[in-house]
């Protein structure tokens, strides 16, 4: 075993590690929840990590997001973050396209992944994510930020968790505050939410909230009162 990942041994075993190096993951966006998910899986040692965002950095970007610097203004985040990946672990495989996920790549970009990870900031795109993991039967990892708030989920495929929390909501953003310790934290989550994932355990089903401001964290089922069949 690589002595880059000795440190997680006892925390996983050496078969779960070699679990993650054969893992494919698509992460959604590269920005303020995205670098730290991907930045955390690659350390990790997920094998390959698919990365789409059709963005560039900016300066209102500077106060949360990992690989916002002043080298990188300008830059479009997916060949950013592909670029510092590879220099923290060479052996990660990092597919990186500056593009938005559409209805028209979308299905391309999973062709392969064992797990997506949401890290966008629009609802038509988490809609349209959680539609093609659905159709694809791929589990994934939804997050998302409200100033000092967050939240995250693992969904399972068919549980429509999106759709229950946005309804027909089509908005550009879901939120225009992010302050960069609930981003971190929240990228946190979804991260281990992601590992737990591609180890094995399956969505339960809850939704955990944070309140950075004041200290709190929250489980809520998300399917609470509901009967099968």
């Amino acid at each position: 075993m690589e002595a880059r990942y000795q440190r997680n041994i006892g925390a996983i075993t050496e078969k779960e590690q070699e679990a993650l190096n054969n893992a494919t993951v698509l992460i959604a966006g590269c920005g303020g929840l995205g670098g730290y998910i991907i930045e955390l899986l690659a350390r990790a040692g997920v094998g390959h990590l698919v990365l789409y965002d059709g963005d560039v950095f900016e300066e209102s970007n500077l106060n949360r997001q990992l690989y916002a610097t002043g080298d990188t203004l300008g830059q479009p985040k997916a060949s950013a973050a592909k670029a510092r990946i590879l220099a923290v672990n060479p052996n990660t495989r990092i597919t990186a396209v500056d593009e938005r996920l559409t209805e028209e790549n979308i299905h391309g970009a999973l062709k392969g992944c064992t797990l997506a990870v949401d890290a966008l900031d629009n609802v038509a795109t988490r809609l349209l994510l959680e539609d093609a993991c659905e159709a694809l039967n791929i589990p994934y990892v939804f997050g998302g930020v409200n100033g000092w708030f967050g939240s995250v989920c693992a969904v399972a495929p068919g549980t429509r968790v999106v759709r229950r929390l946005y309804g027909g909501q089509q908005a550009e953003q879901t939120s225009k505050s992010a302050l960069g310790p609930a981003v971190a934290a929240t990228a946190a989550l979804e991260a281990a939410t992601a590992i737990r994932l591609l180890l094995g355990e399956p969505p339960d089903g809850r939704m955990l909230l944070m309140d950075c401001k004041k200290g709190t964290f929250d489980a809520i089922s998300l399917f609470e009162g509901e009967k099968d069949g």
